[in-house]
Formats: structure tokens, sequence, C-alpha cells
């Protein structure tokens, strides 16, 4: 936070302060410093200023270079602490915007050099920088944990795990996209609840709805906490890799909660048509249990989730009306952004409720209230998924009846082709239409079609 110092007052406060300085390395800071005509001249300036424990990599920020002309420098620590070096100090304001509508770091103010009164400048320097067009704030991930806690369990569960669960993945899907986001999201409940429950090994009691493979289950089980997974289909992975956890082959039918009374924290990974049901299941359980939810494919209680307004996207209208919904039933609740390779990556992660326990029992009393205001419907229901999903995309069919469409369709186009003609391309196109109306003499075939999406 150096836009108001000169070269020296920097250097002086690093140099004789480092272990203060880099403390705690989760605020993103801003170095100004002389013109430096090298990279060895950049990597002698910046080496001063770490601890000798801090792995350093340097790597030439290239959209400062293409924005400005200017050579600036990424250099990230141990703890990802990100330090640019300013050429000239004019040029710091322009730097600032650039790095954050470029979404380089989330711009961080601390007290680093232990000033009131500079802070206080830089606070309102910083407001007047938001204030000016295009200008827009990363918007934070993982916000709701400790970033140096997050970074060091994820890193702990990876080299724990990963290796072992890709090396005996038994399943069609790609290993490395579902070990790497359920070890996130592991190391984030992890996180919330350590950090919010006291003795969270032994009060958590879990139960992942709509638990899929099973590897959150399992690594959950195996870093000391109690539950279990249920879903609609069962998994072979589940009696081979995962066989130490607990799983069940059942479809949850939200409004009997037998399977899940003894439960205080439910978990909906990409839930899809449980979605919209977990805060009425949860205010069912009992006053003190939460859930935590990762939104997905859109669902209303009964029926697909169609948006009402044609301004927003469909994802971004689900998400309203699923934190109006979690509001409607009384919990206390954040949102936040995931670190996770997945295209959906926003939570909700409930705390309590907003009303006392005096009134939870009218609270659960008018929970089907609720459901029927927001799905439209008295006693509705949620949506059963098939155990089986049929593929129809054509991919099944047998391969004999693939011949023989392709067989019938390239006889219709010869037939195009002039009586006695040699030369090349002499047929003529036909319109799909009349192929259809040509396959209605072949029932088998015809039939077979109409059965896929897709069909001819």
């Amino acid at each position: 936070n150096t836009v108001q110092l000169n070269y020296n007052e920097v250097v002086q406060h690093i140099i004789s302060r480092p272990s203060l300085i880099f403390k705690d390395l989760k605020y993103s800071i801003v170095l100004s410093s002389h013109a430096l005509d090298s990279s060895s001249e950049y990597h002698s300036a910046i080496n001063q200023w770490f601890l000798p424990s801090d792995k350093i990599q340097f790597t030439v920020c290239e959209c400062f270079k293409r924005a400005t002309g200017k050579c600036y420098l990424r250099c990230y620590a141990s703890s990802s602490v990100f330090v640019a070096v300013i050429l000239n100090n004019k040029e710091v304001d322009a730097l600032l915007k650039l790095t954050i509508e470029v979404d380089t770091f989330t711009l961080a103010v601390s007290t680093v050099l232990q000033s009131e009164d500079l802070n206080l400048k830089m606070l309102h320097h910083i407001e007047t920088l938001l204030l000016l067009p295009g200008f827009k704030l990363k918007k934070p991930t993982n916000s709701l944990v400790c970033p140096k806690k997050y970074y060091h369990l994820y890193t702990h569960l990876k080299d724990q795990y990963a290796e072992k669960i890709k090396a005996h993945w038994d399943m069609q899907t790609d290993p490395d996209k579902f070990i790497h986001e359920d070890l996130s999201i592991a190391t984030y409940l992890i996180c919330i609840w350590e950090c919010s429950i006291t003795n969270a090994r032994s009060f958590v009691k879990f139960i992942d709805i709509g638990c899929g493979n099973g590897l959150l289950v399992y690594i959950l089980n195996q870093e000391g906490f109690t539950g279990m997974g249920v879903d609609v289909k069962a998994r072979r992975i589940w009696n081979t890799l995962f066989s130490s956890s607990n799983f069940k082959e059942e479809f949850f039918n939200p409004r009997e909660i037998n399977i899940i009374k003894d439960y205080n924290w439910i978990i909906g990974n990409h839930s899809d048509e449980l979605t919209p049901w977990l805060p009425y299941v949860t205010t069912r359980i009992s006053y003190e249990a939460n859930f935590f939810v990762i939104p997905c494919c859109p669902w209303n209680f009964a029926s697909r989730f169609s948006r009402e307004n044609a301004g927003d996207s469909t994802y971004t209208a689900y998400l309203t009306m699923i934190e109006d919904i979690i509001s409607a039933f009384g919990f206390t609740f954040k949102r936040d952004i995931m670190k996770i390779p997945s295209t959906k990556r926003v939570c909700f992660v409930t705390s309590g409720r907003q009303y006392s326990r005096n009134e939870y029992p009218d609270r659960v009393a008018t929970s089907d209230e609720i459901v029927s205001r927001y799905s439209g419907q008295d006693n509705a229901c949620c949506v059963v998924r098939e155990k089986e999903i049929k593929i129809k995309n054509c991919s099944q069919l047998d391969k004999s009846l693939t011949a023989r469409v392709v067989q019938f369709v390239g006889d219709m186009i010869k037939m195009t082709i002039p009586a006695g003609s040699t030369e090349w391309s002499s047929g003529e196109p036909i319109p799909l239409s009349k192929v259809f109306e040509n396959l209605k003499s072949e029932v088998d075939m015809s039939e077979a079609l109409k059965a896929q999406c897709g069909g001819l």
C-alpha cells in the first residue's frame, strides 16, 4: 500500500521489518521502485524483500506489458503473495485499475506500514478509483474460509488421496475432474466446520443427498467425520475403492425424513431436483441442523425451473430463487463462490436460524405452505429421477441397423443418377423430407429411429 510513498521510504520499511511484512501472506501487496533495466536487477531488488524460506518464482506479466509497453513483474511466494514492481510512480493509478480489470489479483488494504494516516489516504484513494467507469473488483472466492488454512489442508488432502484414488478409479468418468473438485469441496467444508464448531469431528453428522460416485463422502469419512451418502443409483466404486464408507441406494423423498433424522448437516453437491427441497428438509430435521448446497441444474420443487425475467440468465434467476427460498425458511446463510473445476461454483452455507427456538414448532408447521407458494401446487412432490437413464443419442443402436439406414439412403441418392451416365457427381441432392416419406415403408427402421433423440 505504497502509492503515497517514494522508493526510499518503501525500501527502508521493507528491509527493516521483513518478518512483519510477510507474517500474514494472504494480502496482495503493491510495491513501487526505481526503473529496473534487466531481469537480474528485478530479482536482486525483490529477493531482499522476502524471507529466505519463501520459494519465489518470477514471470513477466504479459498483460501489463501489452497494455503499457513497459515490463512489469509478477512474483509468487509460497503463500501466493503478489508483488508488482512498478516502473514509474505516476503509473500506479493506471496499474491498479488495470490489475483489477484483468482479474490479476484482488486488491486488499492492509496495515503493513503501521500508519493509520497512510491507510486512510489509501482507502480514500481506492474508493476514488472504484468510482471510475468500468472499474470492478474481482469477486472473491472461498471468502468464508481462512485462505492459509484452506491452502494447507487442500495440499494435505491432495497428497494423501489424489494419486491413490486415481490409480484405482474404476468408473468411465474422468477421475481428475471429480478428484480435484471433491477434494476442494471437502477442504471447504472441513474449514467451515472446524472454524465454527467446537470438536467438529465429534459433533458433525452429515448426509450427502445425491452423492453420485461417493468420493466426497469417502474423503470426509477418512478425515474423521461421521456421515453417509444416498443416491437413487448405486455405483460399483462404492463397494470397491470406497468400501469403508457407508452408502445407501434409495430414492430420497423429501417428505419422508426418517433416513436423515439423525444427521445435523445436509450436503447437496450438485443435487439438481433436490436442491430447492434442502431448506425444507433441514427445517424438519431439527432446530440445530444446517446445510451446504451447490445449485446446478435448475429445478423448482416439482418441475423444471423457468425464469420470469428475460433480462437474467437462467442460472442467475435460479440462484435468486434458491436464495429467496432459504430466506423464507428463516435460515441465516451466506453465499460464496468456490474454487472448483466446475462452471457452477456458487454455494450457500447456513449457520443457524433467524428465529428463536421457541418459534421452531410453528416454522415446521408452516413449511408445507412455503413449498406450495413457490411450486404453485398443493402437496407438491419432488421429481423422481430414473435409476437407469436411457441413452438416446443413436450411439447405442445396433450396427446392422445403422448399416441398413446408410444403405437405404445411399440407394435413394443413386437413383437420381441419369441412366447411362458416366460423369462424376451427376446425381442430384434429395430432401430429408423425401427420405422420411420413403422410410415409412421400412417400419422397423422407422420405429427404431423415432425412439432416438435425433432420429435420422
